[in-house]
């Protein structure tokens, strides 16, 4: 057993438990929903530092670590030509999570929710050429469906919204399906850009990013920088397992000479961009706009900027990267973001995830 640490708690939890666990629920669900009408369902998710005693900078360490992580496992798997390879799972993995039992009697777990990774099977009995697992193989109520089955229908349409990591213990970062997964609830106007399909990766949620902005300047950035290459390499994700947003280098340096400009502080060495507040004053930041296939999101500056007043910092909340670009969570804070599968839209509006 492995445990994955939570400051001064430990959640008890096998590497692989948490790699089963993601498809556990899907595969549970579409088994006991295959003969049922569409239902609706709430889920509040819990971010994996949310109990923990880490400070503002320490949480910020901790998320660029799991970026950089997720970042190098994927390259892995999209670098790797051999049919037989399998990412290990570590305790690094997973961002948000949620509390589910499976089984009779039942098991608890804690698993992984993440838009950007594959479907996952549990092992289920009878069970022919399975590895070992520390929990016993999960007994289904009848026939598990197939990937083309019309209980995925539960997957169809789907929203969330997403809290900081410290948030008061009562405010939760739902997760919704069905008619829960609607947008009417939020404040503000509503926007939908196009769901972008990559066939060389097809697990993933693709967006059109066409630029970005700062204020009222727009960037510099070339066209290309984050397209979708017909080779499958480059695009932007949107993924809820990705704690920092991760921009192709040469967007990011666009980015970052424009944050340097209007902050105008001393840099801190360090691996990301990060001021010294000798002052202890937080400089006023103009919103960062993101602007998609038809639609553009605000970011304010709590979106993008990690404010550390304790220790004096001020750091940008997004890295560089070559290979592909990543919406990570913590630009999707106090968003509602709507997936709808089978119109192939990704709609979204500013929330307040105390009132859904």
């Amino acid at each position: 057993m492995e445990s994955l640490e939570r400051g001064s708690e430990k959640i008890q939890a096998s590497t692989r438990d948490v790699r089963h666990l993601s498809c556990c629920i899907l595969s549970s669900l579409l088994a006991s929903l295959s003969a049922s009408p569409p239902v609706d369902l709430r889920i509040n998710l819990i971010h994996i530092d949310s109990r923990s005693n880490f400070s503002t900078s320490e949480l910020f360490h901790r998320a660029s670590q799991r970026t950089r992580y997720r970042t190098k496992t994927r390259e892995l798997k999209l670098t790797n030509s051999s049919p037989n390879f399998r990412s290990s799972l570590h305790s690094m993995d997973g961002e948000y999570l949620l509390e589910l039992a499976i089984g009779t009697p039942s098991i608890p777990f804690m698993a992984i929710v993440d838009t950007g990774s594959d479907l996952i099977w549990t092992q289920c009995e009878p069970c022919i050429s399975c590895f070992a697992q520390p929990t016993p193989y999960t007994t289904p109520p009848g026939p598990l469906p197939s990937l083309h089955s019309p209980a995925q229908a539960l997957c169809v349409r789907a929203s969330h919204t997403i809290t900081a990591p410290r948030v008061p213990s009562n405010i939760t970062s739902p997760l919704l399906f069905g008619s829960l997964a609607d947008l009417n609830a939020s404040s503000g106007a509503t926007q939908s850009t196009p769901l972008a399909q990559n066939p060389f990766d097809p697990s993933f949620y693709y967006l059109d990013l066409k630029g970005i902005s700062i204020g009222e300047t727009l960037l510099p950035i070339r066209a290309e920088t984050f397209e979708l290459k017909k080779d499958g390499s480059g695009g932007v994700i949107i993924d809820t397992g990705t704690a920092l947003t991760r921009l192709e280098q040469a967007g990011y340096d666009i980015v970052a000479r424009e944050i340097k400009s209007i902050v105008n502080l001393p840099l801190v060495n360090s691996s990301e961009l990060c001021f010294s507040l000798s002052s202890r004053l937080v400089p006023n930041m103009p919103d960062m706009i993101l602007h998609f296939e038809g639609a553009n999101m605000t970011l304010p500056m709590d979106n993008y900027m990690i404010v550390d007043s304790n220790k004096g910092l001020f750091c940008l909340a997004m890295i560089g990267v070559t290979g592909g670009s990543i919406l990570g969570n913590y630009q999707q804070k106090n968003i509602h973001i709507l997936y709808n599968l089978a119109g192939g839209m990704l709609s979204f509006v500013p929330a307040k995830c105390s009132e859904i």
